[in-house]
């Protein structure tokens, strides 16, 4: 069973909703259609080697599902008002075996052939024509969408750049630099797209080929109001000091949005401190800051999670978790210091989880979690 971040299960509802738009206006069964497609994505989903499905990931899978417009004309082609094909019609999955092919079916295998064709005369166009090109988009979806979306957070059109998402165009698509339209809003201090753009669940955390996010645009362009508009208003620390988390740790959580995460120097703790804190005074739920690696090297053994953390937690608790999961997602050893929270104001102070690793381990997911009003920091996370 896969976990799934708010925001990841934000954007399949908002790629359903905007299929579901376009199969309507094509007068095709629009309801039994996104519910196939819904379980595609969702199968998909669970072929995938990530425990957490995050914001990234479930844009790849919508990715390999075609864009609405797309999805709309394939089945509008292969004959939606027949109720009885849907994604796992012998149209699109053709059975190894040789079949009795229907008429429709006929013209389906025509029609890519042709496209076949098509695609190696258009293949060699296009990419020399993104080699040229520095601004084209080179993510998947349509380059012309994409490429406007992009020009509309560049030059502050939040309408514009509205009606793009709502018909279908990727919020995360990245052009040759690297840089998504949240990128470019926060460069040049568009309060207003960045707004709408974070309402869509742009994702936050996405680094350029100058190893940039979009917060670091704004912090470095001096544009405090777009920042906060980014990563919410701190509380304890400035804004402009915020950075992103380093490369393989992730924000999850059920209640993730109520909360921002960062490094930050801190006495106390070797290297670079990382930290959440609540940007709401009573959150729901909780935020988490994780990582994940094979289990290969440690099945069979003991290991010990260790870290430093200091807290200023108010209304709520803290902890490091470390879980073992086995080959389904299946979870073989869990612990999150819930019998032994962390609570109140604490100094720096090292921590420790142990877990026995079966032979069956794929994989471990670890990290530190905040539950409540305050910040918590922590470093030199490890597992030995």
């Amino acid at each position: 069973m896969k976990t799934w971040t708010d925001d990841a299960t934000a954007q399949v509802k908002r790629y359903l909703r905007q299929v579901q738009v376009r199969l309507e206006e094509s007068g095709a069964d629009a309801h039994e259609v996104v519910e196939d497609l819904s379980r595609h994505i969702h199968q998909r989903a669970n072929d995938s080697p990530l425990v957490v499905i995050t914001l990234d990931e479930a844009n790849r899978i919508i990715a390999t599902m075609g864009t609405p417009d797309e999805v709309a004309l394939s089945w509008k082609q292969l004959g939606g008002e027949d109720k009885s094909e849907g994604w796992d019609s012998p149209a699109l999955n053709p059975p190894p075996s040789a079949q009795k092919l229907s008429q429709r079916t006929l013209w389906v295998m025509l029609g890519i052939v042709f496209a076949l064709l098509a695609a190696l005369l258009v293949v060699p166009w296009m990419v020399w024509s993104i080699s040229t090109a520095p601004d084209r988009v080179t993510t998947a979806g349509s380059t012309e969408t994409k490429n406007e979306l992009i020009e509309a957070a560049r030059n502050g059109h939040p309408e514009t750049l509205q009606s793009l998402l709502d018909h279908g165009a990727l919020i995360d698509a990245q052009d040759a630099q690297g840089m998504t339209a949240l990128h470019h809003a926060a460069k040049n201090g568009h309060n207003g797209v960045v707004e709408v753009l974070v309402q869509n669940g742009a994702n936050k955390t996405i680094r350029d080929r100058m190893g940039k996010t979009a917060a670091d645009y704004a912090a470095s362009g001096g544009h405090q109001a777009t920042l906060e508009a980014i990563v919410g208003k701190l509380q304890s620390q400035p804004a402009e000091t915020l950075t992103a988390l380093p490369p393989t740790w992730f924000q999850a959580g059920n209640d993730h949005m109520n909360y921002v995460t960062g490094v930050k120097m801190l006495k106390g703790i070797p290297g670079e401190a990382m930290f959440i804190q609540s940007t709401n005074a009573k959150p729901a739920g909780f935020s988490t800051v994780m990582t994940e690696q094979p289990a290969d090297q440690f099945r069979g053994r003991r290991i010990t999670m260790t870290g430093t953390i200091s807290a200023n937690v108010r209304d709520g608790w803290a902890g490091m978790w470390l879980r073992i999961d086995g080959p389904q997602g299946e979870a073989l050893g869990f612990d999150n210091m819930q019998d032994r929270p962390i609570k109140g104001t604490i100094a720096p102070t090292p921590y420790s989880i142990t877990l026995d690793v079966p032979d069956t381990a794929a994989q471990l997911a670890y990290g530190v979690l905040f539950e409540g009003q305050g910040e918590i920091c922590f470093g030199d996370i490890s597992v030995r």
